[in-house]
């Protein structure tokens, strides 16, 4: 659903265009890379680069590529980034709190605007290392539901671009962060177990985001 943005310092790496066929399921969280797309294709080009790179090759000719976004990795792929736009969560709430104190969060209303990378083909990208939240159903599988890991697990993605364990890697994909823990939400002070449980004693917790140093190699 979304990157979470809890230690990190500085600015995002910066706004690519994304792969037309990506953009529709991206949650947010993901591990991508930028590659170059034969400007020419199919895929649908964002206004501010579609003058692309120019490739001289052997014909004597030119290939006109840009930069795109993609989380269909292979393992061997630098640099990497996590994703940020997500589906949801994203765009202007509108909502109205009528006799609440001053500064109530409001918890419903109508979003209106897409995501970024809907409304401007772009995604954002983040490259510094540092202590980022990814949301659960932005994971592996796997590793959404291995909520008992020990803390400085090795982190890799699938060629999928989700965050994963050891066992689901795609190809030779190295260790791109450590896990730090399972959270109930965007708070760095970890909430009782008590207070995080639903309906009868022994109910699910709650977990909304894995948090993880993310320290992905760049050569």
């Amino acid at each position: 659903m979304a990157l979470v943005l809890l230690g990190n310092t500085g600015q995002p790496f910066g706004q690519f265009d994304g792969y037309d066929a990506l953009l529709t399921t991206m949650l947010g969280g993901e591990v991508a890379t930028l590659v170059g797309y034969d400007i020419t294709g199919s895929d649908k080009k964002a206004s501010d680069v579609n003058d692309g790179y120019v490739k001289a090759n052997l014909g004597g000719g030119a290939q006109k590529l840009r930069p795109i976004v993609t989380t269909t990795l292979g393992g061997t792929e630098l640099p990497l980034f996590l994703t940020d736009d997500g589906t949801d969560n994203y765009g202007t709430l509108f909502g109205s709190v009528v006799g609440g104190s001053v500064g109530q969060v409001v918890s419903g209303g109508t979003s209106l605007g897409p995501s970024s990378m809907t409304g401007s083909g772009k995604v954002t990208l983040w490259m510094n290392p540092g202590l980022y939240g990814v949301t659960v159903d932005a994971l592996d599988a796997t590793l959404a539901a291995s909520i008992t890991l020990t803390v400085g697990a090795q982190l890799f993605f699938t060629s999928a671009g989700k965050l994963c364990l050891t066992a689901q890697k795609v190809g030779s994909a190295p260790c791109v962060g450590r896990v730090v823990e399972f959270s109930t939400g965007n708070t760095l002070v970890n909430t009782p177990r008590s207070l995080t449980r639903v309906g009868v004693a022994g109910g699910t917790l709650q977990f909304k985001h894995l948090v993880i140093t993310w320290n992905p190699p760049v050569s």
